[in-house]
């Protein structure tokens, strides 16, 4: 399986991202590697947002929290083929529901240095693709005027791919999706919806992400 994506005649490759099994990784996401590359811009927004949480060892009664955010950690970096991140993830996961604050104090500091270093190595190479993204940008803004009624088109193909879990067609219509907001301003709660959607896809839980769209779908927000 090649792991590089050719668009618009340009060229781009992951093979530089050090911590990454690019091929487990594009095979866990879809197959393809714009599934991929979609994928792995997400996880770089949800684990920046969740290692601002995990700057400190939790208190005993902040521990069902922490669980759940190194759970959300170990799902998304095993998916994008990040295993020794994962394992960490996994290991603090463990000792959170175990109680135990030792082995956290132990571990943590090493998971969150680990973590950041990926990041940092994901969003380096992806930035390199900026221009090529601007230009996908230009050429989406160009053909679909009325991001309203394709947004709305999105979500009932989102609710479908969720349904089959169909990773690498869930990945393509988020980053259609994210494209497609950037067209038009969005309030308050369809943003915070849209975010939820991918936290939850991040997550490998599908059915929670369904409900979300199909929530958006019902009420029309």
């Amino acid at each position: 399986m090649n792991n590089e994506s050719y668009k618009g005649g340009e060229h781009m490759s992951l093979t530089e991202i050090p911590g990454l099994d690019v091929q487990r990784g594009i095979a866990m996401t879809g197959g393809t590697m714009e599934a991929y590359y979609a994928v792995l811009s997400m996880f770089c927004k949800d684990s920046e947002d969740r290692l601002a949480y995990l700057g400190i060892i939790p208190e005993t009664s902040a521990l069902l929290q922490f669980a759940t955010q190194v759970h959300a950690l170990k799902s998304a970096s095993g998916s994008i083929g990040a295993a020794n991140v994962s394992s960490l993830a996994a290991e603090l996961e463990s000792a959170a529901k175990a109680g135990d604050i030792s082995l956290i104090q132990d571990k943590l500091s090493t998971f969150t240095e680990q973590l950041s270093e990926l990041v940092k190595n994901i969003k380096t190479t992806l930035e390199k693709n900026e221009e090529l993204g601007m230009k996908n940008e230009k050429n989406f803004t160009s053909s679909n005027p009325n991001s309203s009624k394709l947004i709305n088109k999105y979500l009932h193909d989102l609710a479908s791919a969720l349904d089959s879990c169909k990773a690498g067609e869930i990945s393509r219509i988020l980053k259609d999706i994210k494209e497609a907001t950037r067209l038009e301003p969005l309030d308050p709660i369809r943003k915070e919806s849209l975010e939820r959607i991918s936290d939850e896809v991040m997550m490998v839980e599908y059915d929670n992400a369904k409900k979300i769209v199909e929530e958006l779908l019902s009420t029309g927000n």
